[in-house]
């Protein structure tokens, strides 16, 4: 080979070389700009994931806390109801002692129906099916007591209905009984109130 195919190799070789160097460079660029994209919509897709999580658990708390707030609302108006119940046995009571007089007044009224209503109301919105069947065995605990209470009204009434008359003690013994359930049955509710509000919440993603 004589110097002039030398220099002409010398020279494709060059060129060759500048070309490959500008195709190389232009793949390495475009392949960066490829992982680019890819990595973008990776974290796009996991920023949104983690919004949508974050979302979704705020949801999550708010009706927790919705239904932290109806529970401790039925608790609330349970308890009236059954103090209310305990204030007529106790004021019946007072009157079988020999020394009564006129009907002492009532200590603590009962609650409006709209308390019952208010609630069934929670109970369908955010009662859990083992608190509803406690509330609703409170609630037949209650009827039963109301029943036997308008029983010694209506014996009362037969009887001649003497304000001044004292209550012979034996004849409240049924009421008291009925009491002692409502009792038990409206403990059982604050029960499961108390176990279901302890329960954990759902953890916030990291």
């Amino acid at each position: 080979m004589d110097e002039l195919d030398v220099a002409v190799a010398a020279v494709i070789v060059a060129v060759l070389s500048g070309w490959s160097g500008i195709v190389l460079a232009a793949w390495s660029t475009k392949r960066n700009e490829k992982m680019t994209r890819e990595s973008l919509a990776v974290n796009e897709r996991l920023t949104r994931d983690t919004l949508a999580a974050n979302e979704r658990l705020a949801r999550e708390n708010r009706i927790e806390d919705k239904r932290a707030d109806s529970y401790l609302e039925i608790l609330r108006m349970v308890e009236r109801e059954g103090q209310a119940l305990g204030s007529a046995v106790t004021r019946l009571e007072a009157r079988t002692e020999p020394d009564y007089g006129q009907p002492r007044p009532r200590t603590t009224d009962r609650p409006p129906l709209s308390d019952r209503a208010g609630i069934d109301a929670l109970l369908a919105a955010f009662g859990s099916r083992d608190l509803t069947a406690r509330v609703e065995s409170w609630s037949a605990a209650v009827e039963q007591f109301d029943e036997e209470y308008a029983r010694l009204a209506f014996d009362w009434e037969q009887s001649g209905g003497d304000p001044n008359e004292p209550l012979d003690w034996d004849s409240l013994k049924e009421l008291r009984a009925c009491m002692r359930i409502e009792q038990h049955e409206r403990q059982e509710v604050a029960r499961q109130v108390a176990a279901e509000l302890t329960l954990p919440r759902p953890v916030r993603p990291s």
